[in-house]
């Protein structure tokens, strides 16, 4: 479709929708479903990630380089998949030694 001055105007496409689609039901998944649990807000993200890449691939790449463009993002995204859960053991075995040092000092 061309506007008056003749550039070329684009519609909403299925990713636009389903990026808002995606937003309104994280915000009733943490609000709702979880009760505002600091925790919900962190499930919902690592979940989130899949399909806003998906819905904007096809404006991100052309037919030929979807392919390879969607092998880029699955190979990002595992290492740092890796590095949020290594933060999270390091941060989780901490809390724990403190907790024990904690009963131990106060005995």
């Amino acid at each position: 479709m061309k506007s008056a001055q003749g550039a070329r105007v684009t519609s909403p496409t299925k990713g636009d929708t389903s990026v808002v689609i995606t937003a309104a039901f994280g915000a009733y998944f943490v609000g709702v479903v979880c009760d505002h649990q600091p925790w919900c807000t962190f499930a919902w993200i690592f979940g989130s990630d899949e399909n806003l890449i998906a819905a904007y691939l096809a404006k991100l790449a052309d037919a030929q380089a979807m392919g390879r463009v969607s092998g880029w993002r699955l190979g990002l995204r595992l290492p740092g998949r890796l590095a949020s859960l290594g933060i999270c053991l390091a941060y989780i075995s901490a809390a724990q030694q403190s907790a024990q040092a904690a009963r131990f000092s106060s005995r």
